[in-house]
């Protein structure tokens, strides 16, 4: 996260992370980082 310059509690990362792997289940492989960032930044937006 510091990498992409967000911040995040705990709480928000754990729910992040719950979303990358949900991604990731839904497309049978790994999440990239430019879909990492995309998913962070619409959950930080959005909470």
């Amino acid at each position: 996260m510091d990498k992409l310059g967000l911040e995040a509690s705990d709480d928000e990362m754990k729910a992040i992370l719950q979303l990358v792997k949900d991604r990731s289940n839904l497309v049978k492989g790994n999440v990239s980082e430019l879909e990492f960032e995309y998913i962070a930044r619409q959950y930080l937006e959005n909470k």
